[in-house]
């Protein structure tokens, strides 16, 4: 299976209809080739102009395709579901709101997704890795999973399972704001998967600890792409483990015996007419 991971598209339809037919999504059926799986991480919507177009577009193909598109929710999309914090001004319409909750109600839509292995991981389509990619699976979140939120749900290896267990957990659970919402000098915060930080809150989190999977983010990326500039706040130490892919906007950072991808193309209010780049492998 050829898979291709698009994260936080923000509104912006034009790019993600691009990138989807640059890998051959069929604009008049909105068919994918049988041979292709898209996983989306979440934050279709706000920022740009066209979140509902983008929710109707979504909603489109994946009852065409099945199985080959895989949505997870944003932090975006959860505010309009019961038991997450709201936090962004939306004038979605009442038919948004409830497209989105019923996703989530018919578990059309996950908070995790998890793959035990892939034959190769290629991450971009103009990286020379200067790493090894570890034999371990893949667990794909919104913002990433703490080692401490981990560790408060059975220390599950297994990524399959773990995804699993953080779709049965509440939305309240999942949703639990860290350094973005709360207080930045607490030091007990443990982020749920939809709000916790790369840097500062997941990175730091396994840097003693072995991460069994390979985790595939987006929500937050350290790096200004549009700009090619590191954002201040991201420290020497994060920035010496990170290698960057700048034409397909995805960070690799080697942490604890395995791999944070980051697939967050960054994009603002301003209109990026360029196809959403996305990160690629087979399983």
């Amino acid at each position: 299976m050829k898979n291709y991971v698009f994260g936080d598209t923000g509104g912006h339809g034009f790019t993600l209809l691009q990138g989807l037919r640059d890998i051959g999504l069929n604009m008049e059926t909105l068919k994918l080739p049988e041979d292709v799986r898209v996983i989306h991480l979440g934050d279709l919507i706000h920022k740009g102009p066209t979140s509902e177009d983008i929710l109707a577009m979504v909603d489109g193909i994946m009852k065409v395709n099945g199985d080959n598109w895989l949505q997870l929710l944003g932090n975006h999309e959860f505010q309009h579901i019961k038991g997450s914090p709201y936090f962004w001004r939306c004038d979605c319409s009442t038919e948004a709101k409830e497209l989105i909750n019923h996703w989530w109600d018919t578990k059309k839509a996950l908070a995790a997704f998890g793959l035990p292995g892939f034959t190769s991981l290629k991450p971009g389509t103009s990286l020379k890795p200067k790493f090894t990619v570890p034999d371990k699976g893949l667990l794909f979140t919104h913002a990433g999973v703490t080692r401490q939120f981990w560790t408060g749900r059975d220390s599950i290896a297994d990524p399959v399972a773990f995804a699993d267990l953080i779709n049965a957990s509440s939305v309240k659970i999942i949703t639990r704001p860290g350094i973005m919402l709360a207080n930045p000098y607490k030091t007990n915060i443990n982020p749920g998967p939809v709000w916790a930080l790369a840097s500062d809150e997941v990175f730091n989190s396994w840097t003693d600890t072995d991460m069994p999977f390979i985790q595939v983010h987006g929500h937050t990326t350290p790096y200004g792409w549009m700009y090619k500039k590191w954002f201040p706040n991201t420290s020497k130490w994060f920035r010496d483990s990170t290698t960057l892919n700048v034409d397909d906007r995805i960070s690799i950072t080697e942490v604890a015996n395995s791999l944070l991808l980051g697939v967050d193309p960054g994009f603002s209010q301003r209109v990026d007419l360029a196809a959403q780049p996305h990160l690629y492998f087979e399983s």
